[in-house]
């Protein structure tokens, strides 16, 4: 499925493989440092985001399987606009259903926000889900960013639970959302 924006860009949402780990670790560690820069030191984001988007645990979660990335990029400039993470993590206690998977991250640039690529993602993530035979999937959400707490209302995800959630010696409170698919 592609999308066309309004400034007649041509979309596409990509598997990424080995050769996009610069750039999932790059964007990443922004993005991170970004959501969360209201909460915590920027210290504290950054010596996560050192170990947590590392490119070489990237690297080694592509080449092992061990999570899915998608690249919503450009199809004729090869440009990203963002990336979507899936894995098979440790579910939580309050998710229903053994077959669901976590939307660990979901991140747009800046520049082009506004423009449906989250939604895109989010589509893909959920074909990608059915396609795998989950019944549902589920992530997390920061308590504070009411933004992306209200975006995945929208989308159908309900609160299902919260737990800590730690960051460097920070320390704050996640919103476990679910969707049945």
């Amino acid at each position: 499925m592609k999308l066309i924006t309004s400034r007649g860009n041509i979309l596409s949402v990509l598997k990424a493989d080995l050769t996009h780990t610069e750039y999932l670790s790059d964007f990443g560690k922004k993005s991170f440092i970004d959501a969360y820069l209201s909460a915590l030191p920027y210290h504290e984001l950054e010596t996560y985001t050192q170990n947590a988007f590392s490119k070489e645990f990237i690297y080694s979660e592509i080449l092992n399987s061990s999570a899915e990335y998608f690249i919503c990029q450009d199809l004729k400039q090869s440009n990203p606009y963002g990336y979507l993470k899936l894995i098979h993590s440790e579910l939580p206690a309050c998710i229903p259903y053994p077959k669901s998977i976590e939307l660990q991250r979901l991140y747009v640039d800046n520049q082009y926000k506004g423009l449906g690529i989250s939604t895109k993602l989010h589509m893909h993530s959920i074909n990608y889900a059915k396609k795998m035979k989950m019944n549902g999937i589920y992530l997390r959400v920061w308590e504070k960013n009411t933004l992306a707490l209200s975006i995945y209302a929208k989308w159908g995800y309900k609160v299902l639970g919260e737990e800590k959630y730690q960051v460097g010696n920070g320390y704050g409170i996640v919103r476990i959302m679910y969707k049945s698919l």
